[in-house]
């Protein structure tokens, strides 16, 4: 046999080292090594002739479609290119005898690179400003930077331990934030877009893919099937942690195949030992829901001391509210106290900011200390049937706010700096001795969802 057919043969056994499954891809994604296999196999010209014809390819297309469906139903998964394609076939020809079993893994290994192959040439993004630490490499070798830095499909961009990158699709609305010490890996068959997620995390903002193509991000231990949502992946040599912000994404783990559907608000690891299964992204004393008809689920993340939260709603400062709530229940007297870091609205109605409330009701006694989208800070509140809403000041994010509360008395204030605080308001409001208190943010929209970024939170019961 020649050193092609060695290759084969061992891939359908599945005895392929990672260099020979990285020599027997090299092969085929030439078009000497395409020849060079047809030559091997002896494919009737006509046949090939048919198969580039536009009838056939979109038949070839359809074929390969499905068998990907029924892969995706099966999660299993390894490396290559080609792999769902081939691992398809191998479980169709599973029992023939392996001289067919490769000869039909080699024509559609063709029909895979001819017609699902990414096109070379095509520019897929580009990287936003003038990245310091970033590298563009491209076909094994880095890309001189210029002005504007355009991603080709195949292109892996890599980021230093000290400086991330920011990634904007050209033709659709979709965004990658490359964190620090990441190597990712873009592409686009005919079919869809793909992600190699090599090392690193990304935070991604996926517009909506068409039905039926899912954007596939892959990592060492697990891919995701992407429709458009909001998630961070993160991927070190122990594991891949996926966390939902917004939406819906099958996570598969790629060592045994379990998955798990991981909506807003959850996270899901795959990696040995660990159960595939999504957990909540708040852990106890932290709890998070929407309060009032808000139209979109919200959903919140915490990381220590900082909150990623989105909220919809038509929060009125009348009878009723509409906002998503991040909270804990306290006892008594104390404080919450955040810094609004940046906040993402696109109706200046919408607002962020720290709340106590009696209940979770949606009209339920409460004070609400919020930034608006246009500066303006705001102290709402809610004695007992109607609410109102006082302006305290006008500071940009990021900019700090508190509320105290000590007995009936809720006092408001703002701080450029945690340090330096101004009074911006008291009220008084007889609550329970249980109340809720954290975080709120509101869209003014029923239709879409804003977004606020706090840190520094910090919620402390009073010792007195």
């Amino acid at each position: 046999m020649t050193p092609l057919e060695e290759l084969l043969v061992k891939w359908h056994d599945r005895t392929l080292t990672r260099e020979e499954l990285a020599e027997l891809n090299a092969w085929l994604s030439t078009a000497e090594g395409r020849a060079r296999l047809r030559q091997e196999f002896a494919f009737d010209a006509n046949l090939l002739e048919a198969l580039l014809a536009a009838k056939a390819r979109l038949e070839a297309g359809q074929q390969a479609r499905a068998f990907e469906t029924a892969e995706v139903r099966e999660s299993e998964v390894f490396e290559g290119h080609p792999h769902r394609i081939w691992l398809a076939t191998r479980r169709v020809f599973r029992g023939a005898k392996w001289k067919l079993a490769l000869s039909a893994a080699a024509t559609t290994a063709v029909v895979c690179f001819l017609l699902l192959r990414p096109a070379e040439n095509e520019t897929l993004a580009q990287i936003e400003g003038r990245a310091q630490g970033v590298t563009l490499v491209r076909g094994g070798k880095p890309v001189a930077w210029t002005g504007v830095m355009a991603v080709k499909s195949g292109d892996q961009i890599q980021t230093s331990a000290q400086n991330g990158a920011t990634v904007a699709y050209l033709k659709e609305a979709t965004t990658l934030e490359l964190h620090t010490g990441t190597r990712l890996r873009l592409e686009r068959t005919n079919a869809a877009h793909r992600l190699e997620l090599a090392v690193g995390a990304i935070t991604a903002k996926v517009a909506p893919q068409p039905k039926g193509q899912p954007m596939l991000v892959l990592t060492p231990h697990a891919e995701a099937m992407v429709m458009g949502t909001e998630f961070l992946l993160t991927v070190n040599a122990q594991f891949s942690r996926l966390d939902v912000l917004d939406g819906t994404i099958q996570f598969v783990n790629r060592d045994d195949g379990k998955s798990a559907l991981v909506t807003g608000g959850f996270f899901a690891m795959a990696a040995k030992g660990v159960e595939m299964a999504a957990r909540s992204l708040l852990e106890e004393p932290w709890h998070s829901q929407d309060v009032g008809e808000v139209g979109l689920a919200g959903a919140a993340r915490l990381e220590g001391d900082r909150c990623t939260a989105k909220g919809a709603g038509r929060n009125t400062c009348l009878t009723k509210d509409q906002f998503h709530f991040v909270y804990q229940a306290l006892d008594g007297d104390g404080e919450v106290m955040a810094r609004i870091a940046d906040l993402q609205m696109s109706h200046p109605g919408g607002k962020a900011g720290v709340v106590i409330r009696e209940s979770l009701k949606t009209a339920a006694p409460h004070a609400f200390l919020f930034l608006r989208p246009d500066g303006n800070v705001e102290f709402e509140h809610r004695p007992a049937i109607e609410s109102k809403s006082d302006r305290v000041g006008r500071e940009g994010a990021p900019h700090w706010l508190r509320l105290t509360r000590k007995g009936d008395s809720i006092t408001a204030s703002i701080s450029p700096d945690g340090q330096r605080w101004t009074k911006a308001g008291a009220v008084r409001i007889k609550m329970s001795k249980r109340i809720y208190i954290g975080l709120g943010v509101t869209s003014w929209d029923n239709a879409s969802l804003a977004t606020s970024v706090f840190d520094h939170v910090r919620v402390l019961a009073s010792t007195r």
